[in-house]
């Protein structure tokens, strides 16, 4: 089994939280959004984690291989994120 996260948005409704980082790079509690959403996963015994990134997608991918996570990530970069799913 595997997971896919989807991390490609640019987050505009979050504004100044936003400007320099994406959306799932918020901390909350000391800690990212990322880095608890694969802190679970990578609890669950999975064949890989799949992460789909986008706008600042070279830094999110930087910070997501600086944890200490067991479980393969394969990164999938959406090349249109600012095209899709923003009215």
């Amino acid at each position: 089994m595997q997971a896919i996260i989807l991390a490609a948005g640019m987050g505009r409704r979050l504004k100044e939280l936003t400007r320099d980082n994406t959306k799932c790079m918020i901390e909350v509690n000391g800690e990212t959004l990322i880095e608890r959403i694969l802190t679970q996963l990578d609890g669950l015994n999975l064949e890989r984690i799949v992460l789909v990134i986008g706008y600042k997608g070279e830094k999110l991918a930087a910070y997501v291989k600086s944890l200490p996570i067991k479980t393969e990530i394969i990164f999938i970069t959406n090349p249109i994120y600012d095209k899709t799913n923003n009215p």
